[in-house]
């Protein structure tokens, strides 16, 4: 299996895109009309029931709006398994995503788990969990995994 040394250089590498990073979890094209939202979770939970969790904050949330194309992209434990799911994608979900609130202030919460060998965003109870198997990128393994040219 193809190892990147960080999820951005998996995304540039796959999408033939230059991005350029505007803070800890925000990258873009130089324009700013192609935006990413990068994190990366470590493992929770045993093998068997392979869990992930991510924090997704109301402005991030407004930076990937304002792009033309905006991506989520989810590190599980490294960059080996790693989601670029489009935004319009995970905004469907939003209100049905775990919340909590501290100070006023408000978060959702994206989970993950991996399950009879395909991947589960785990909303509240009652909902349905969405297959996201489809946007796990899988490099071809001639790509260079280091982001540099």
């Amino acid at each position: 299996m193809i190892q990147y040394s960080h999820p951005i250089a998996a995304v540039t590498a796959t999408a033939m895109i230059s991005l350029v990073k505007r803070s800890r979890s925000l990258y873009s094209t130089p324009d700013g009309n192609t935006r990413a939202w990068i994190s990366v979770s470590k493992q929770h939970g045993r093998e068997e029931r392979e869990k992930y969790w991510f924090a997704f904050h109301p402005h991030q949330q407004a930076s990937l709006r304002e792009a033309e194309q905006a991506f989520v992209v989810l590190g599980c434990a490294s960059a080996d398994i790693l989601f670029v799911i489009p935004y319009v994608e995970i905004e469907k979900y939003l209100d049905k995503a775990w919340t909590t609130e501290r100070a006023g202030k408000m978060y959702w919460h994206f989970h993950i788990e991996r399950r009879d060998g395909k991947y589960f965003l785990l909303l509240r109870r009652g909902e349905e969990n969405p297959d996201i198997s489809a946007f796990l990128l899988v490099p071809d393994e001639g790509e260079n995994t280091t982001g540099e040219a």
